[in-house]
């Protein structure tokens, strides 16, 4: 799926770690397809549709994966460890929906993924992205204290 997406978007590989690569599209499709998942799976809750609750979560986190996958081999977001923390944290909150049909854990990385999809709407993108990455896991780092 990932190299059809590609290829419509006009997306190249990053060169050998070039910092500056152009992703937003390919970021920004993956952003908008786990968005309209995670929007199914609250409906879903709310119709209490179980198969289209797992259905829409199983697709949110593929999309999800797909753009963390992309930021870190894309070289778009910085440090790795900022894109790591800030897909565990979606991640988890999609595990909470699932498990626990949790509308408000949907909210919380409903606000991720669009701080993710403004940052990569920036036309200094890769520093969006990070600095994006940045806070919002630190926003939940403090939440946790």
């Amino acid at each position: 799926m990932a190299f059809a997406d590609a290829s419509a978007t006009g997306y190249t590989p990053c060169p050998d770690g070039a910092a500056d690569h152009d992703i937003e599209p390919l970021a920004a499709l993956f952003c908008d397809r786990a968005t309209a998942a995670l929007e199914d799976a609250v409906r879903a809750i709310s119709d209490d549709d179980v198969p289209a609750r797992c259905d829409a979560v199983s697709r949110a986190t593929e999309a999800a994966t797909s753009l963390f996958l992309e930021l870190e081999a894309g070289c778009a977001a910085g440090p790795a460890q900022y894109t790591g923390h800030l897909y565990e944290a979606i991640l988890t909150h999609l595990v909470h929906v699932n498990l626990r049909n949790d509308t408000g854990a949907a909210a919380a990385a409903l606000r991720l993924l669009a701080q993710l999809r403004r940052a990569c709407a920036r036309p200094e993108s890769p520093r969006s992205l990070a600095l994006a990455a940045q806070d919002a896991v630190a926003r939940r780092l403090r939440r946790r204290s």
